[in-house]
């Protein structure tokens, strides 16, 4: 896992969080938790683009640019993950385990 692509521990991060979010029907939950859960997905999927463009960049200071912005969505993500798990959408394991993948990502590009 040490020598993984940045998109490579996304996909990782992606599978988490599809796998919890998808033992609950979306529609069922409150408004807020449902906005919640849309604009962690549309976060990952803003991410992923920035980690493409990371890899495909040809001078360091793009890649800077686009590490610093996937970092700052990175960390949204956990934010809201944080906030989904007061409504008990994420167990504390889950916090833990997506927390600590997310802190690889950014370790990774930065």
């Amino acid at each position: 896992m040490i020598n993984q692509s940045p998109s490579n521990l996304l996909r990782s991060l992606e599978n988490e969080l599809n796998g919890v979010i998808s033992r609950q029907s979306i529609y069922d939950l409150p408004p807020l938790q449902q906005k919640l859960l849309t604009r962690m997905r549309r976060e990952t999927n803003e991410v992923r683009l920035d980690l493409r463009d990371y890899e495909s960049s040809e001078t360091k200071p793009a890649q800077d640019k686009f590490a610093k912005e996937a970092s700052k969505k990175l960390k949204n993500i956990g934010s809201i993950l944080l906030t989904a798990s007061t409504y008990n959408i994420f167990s504390a394991i889950d916090v833990a385990l997506i927390s600590a993948k997310i802190e690889q990502i950014i370790a990774r590009i930065n």
